[in-house]
C-alpha cells in the first residue's frame, strides 16, 4: 500500500518511516504502516497482544471505527449525543450503542426512538456495523475530568437480544433451558422461555441433538418435526409433558401481528426449510409497519402429500394470498432460493389475474448447471454438508419427509426457467459469498427475463443474508417506505 487516497493527513500518520530499513535486505521496507495495535515483547521474544491504541474494533471479521458509527449515530432524529463500545454478549462480539435523547422519554417512548434509529442506521451503513443493541440514557456519567465515563455505563446482557426474560416455571421448562445452554453454548440464566431456537443460532442439525438429548435427561422421545413447531421454552415443555401442539397445513401463515392498514409481506423459503428461516427478517418487517406471512412446504411438517407439481404449489399459493388481501394494486412477494422460483412462478399468476406483483429473490440462481462458477471458488468448511452425529436415536419420520420433498422441489428447481409477466417488478439481492460468478449471472438474467431488474449485493453467505440488517432495510424500503 503507498497510502490512503486523497488523505494525505492520514497517510502521514499512519505509514513511518522505518528505523530500521536496510537496504541491502530485498524484504525491507523504507516505510512501516502503523497498525494501531498495542503489544508487548516477551522474555522468549514472541510479541503478545494487548490491546488498540484507536478505537478500531473487529466485529465478524471486519475491522470497525467507532467513531464513525457514532458519527451515524448522532445524526438519527432524536438523538443528543452518541457512544458506540464493543461488548462480549451471547458469547460473540457485539457493537452496543448509547444515546442520549434531546429530551426525557418514558420506557415507551424509548422503544420507539429504538427503532427508529435502528432502521435509520439502515441507509447508511452496512450490517456489520449496526450495532445489536441502541440503550438510551438520560445523562452521561462523567469522569472528574468531565470525560464520558465508559466504565460507568450500564452493561446489557444476552437477555437484551432476546427482548424481556422469561424465567423457567416448571422442572420441565428448567431442564430444557439447561439443555439449550449447553447446545448453544451460552449460560442458562441468559435464555428466556419465550425466545426461538433458531433465533439464539439453532439449526437443524442442533435439532437432532436436542432431540437425543430430551431422550437421555427427560426421558421422551419427541418426532423431529415437533422442534420446528415448538421453537421455544414453554412450547417444547408442553410436548415433553405430553400435550399435542400438532399444526395441520395452512397455505400461509402469519408471522407478525396483522394490523388492517399495514402492507402484507408474503415469504416463501428454500428447499425443504421451514419459516424458521425468516424469523429475524420477520421480526425486522413487522417493527418497520409489515404484516408478516410465510408460505409454508406442504408435506414436510404437517404429515401431508406434498404438491405434485410446481404449478399445482404456486396456484394454491395464489389462491391463499388473494383470499387473504384480495386483488389490491400490488403483491409483495420474498422468495430464498428454490423459494424465489415459487415467488416469481406465483407473480406471474397473480399478473395473468390482473393483479401487479413485485418479487424480491433473496440469493437466487436459476438453471444453476448452466451458471458460471466464481475462479478458485471453495465451499466454507461451515457450509459444506456435515454428517449426522453417530448413534443418535431419534424418530426419522422428518428425514424421510425432508427426503420426499427436497428430491420433488430440487427437480422443479433444475427445470425451471424464469420468466415475467408484464407487471412483474423484479429485485434481486445476492450474497456476496455465493460461489456463483455475479457478473455472468446477470448477463443470463437479463437476458432470459426480458426485464432490467434491480439489484443489490450483501457481504453475507447464503443462509446468513437472512439475518442480515441489510436484507431487511433492502426490503423495508422497497416495500414499505
Amino acid at each position: 500500500a503507498r497510502g490512503y487516497l486523497n488523505r494525505p493527513d492520514l497517510t502521514a500518520e499512519r505509514f513511518v518511516d522505518n528505523p530500521f530499513y536496510d537496504s541491502k535486505l530485498e524484504s525491507s521496507s523504507s516505510r512501516l504502516y502503523r497498525t494501531g495495535d498495542l503489544v508487548r515483547y516477551l522474555p522468549d521474544g514472541n510479541l503478545e497482544f494487548i490491546g488498540r491504541a484507536d478505537d478500531q474494533v473487529k466485529i465478524r471479521g471486519f475491522r470497525i471505527e467507532l467513531g464513525e458509527v457514532e458519527s451515524q449515530l448522532s445524526a438519527q432524529a432524536g438523538v443528543e449525543s452518541a457512544l458506540v463500545v464493543a461488548k462480549e454478549l451471547g458469547g460473540s462480539q457485539q457493537l452496543v450503542g448509547y444515546v442520549q435523547s434531546q429530551r426525557k422519554l418514558d420506557e415507551v417512548a424509548q422503544g420507539v426512538l429504538v427503532a427508529d434509529i435502528k432502521a435509520g442506521l439502515l441507509s447508511g451503513l452496512p450490517d456489520y456495523m449496526i450495532p445489536s443493541i441502541v440503550v438510551v440514557i438520560d445523562e452521561w456519567p462523567l469522569t472528574p475530568n468531565g470525560k464520558v465515563d465508559k466504565k460507568a455505563l450500564t452493561v446489557p446482557d444476552a437477555t437484551v437480544l432476546q427482548g424481556e426474560y422469561v424465567a423457567p416455571n416448571t422442572a420441565t421448562e428448567s431442564l430444557l433451558t439447561q439443555i439449550w445452554a449447553e447446545l448453544l453454548a451460552m449460560d442458562a440464566t441468559d435464555i428466556s422461555c419465550t425466545t426461538n431456537f433458531f433465533e439464539l443460532g439453532g439449526h437443524s442439525l442442533l435439532v437432532i441433538q436436542l432431540a437425543a438429548a430430551i431422550k437421555t435427561k427427560l426421558k421422551v422421545q419427541l418426532p423431529l418435526d415437533k422442534f420446528f413447531q415448538a421453537t421455544t421454552i414453554q412450547s417444547m415443555a408442553q410436548l415433553c409433558d405430553g400435550n399435542d401442539i400438532r399444526q395441520s397445513y395452512k397455505v400461509l401463515n402469519p408471522m407478525s401481528t396483522i394490523q388492517q392498514d399495514n402492507p402484507a409481506i408474503f415469504m416463501i423459503p428454500g428447499l425443504a426449510s421451514t419459516e424458521h428461516d425468516f424469523a429475524t427478517l420477520a421480526a425486522s418487517l413487522s417493527m418497520a409497519g409489515a404484516n408478516t406471512y410465510v408460505c409454508p412446504h406442504k408435506g414436510l411438517l404437517d404429515g401431508a402429500e406434498p404438491y405434485s407439481s410446481l404449478q399445482e404449489n404456486a396456484e394454491a399459493i395464489v389462491d391463499g394470498i388473494l383470499d387473504t388481501v384480495g386483488k389490491t394494486s400490488c403483491i409483495q412477494l420474498l422468495g430464498h432460493s428454490f423459494g424465489g422460483v415459487l415467488a416469481l412462478e406465483v407473480a406471474n399468476i397473480l399478473c395473468r389475474h390482473g393483479v401487479n406483483a413485485a418479487v424480491v429473490l433473496v440469493d437466487v440462481y436459476f438453471q444453476q448447471a448452466q451458471q458460471k462458477l466464481k475462479a478458485g471458488y471453495v465451499m466454507p468448511v461451515d457450509q459444506q454438508s456435515v454428517p449426522l452425529p453417530a448413534n443418535i436415536d431419534v424418530d426419522s419420520t422428518l428425514l424421510e419427509q425432508f427426503d420426499v420433498l427436497s428430491k420433488r422441489q430440487l427437480s422443479w428447481f433444475r427445470e425451471y426457467i424464469p420468466t415475467a409477466e408484464q407487471g412483474v417488478v423484479i429485485t434481486n439481492i445476492y450474497a456476496s459469498q455465493s460461489m456463483y460468478c455475479l457478473t455472468s449471472y446477470k448477463r443470463y438474467f437479463n437476458g432470459v427475463t426480458s426485464l432490467a431488474d434491480t439489484d443489490f449485493c450483501i457481504d453475507a453467505d447464503h443462509m446468513g443474508i437472512l439475518r442480515s440488517n441489510e436484507l431487511a432495510g433492502h426490503v423495508i424500503s422497497k416495500f414499505i417506505d
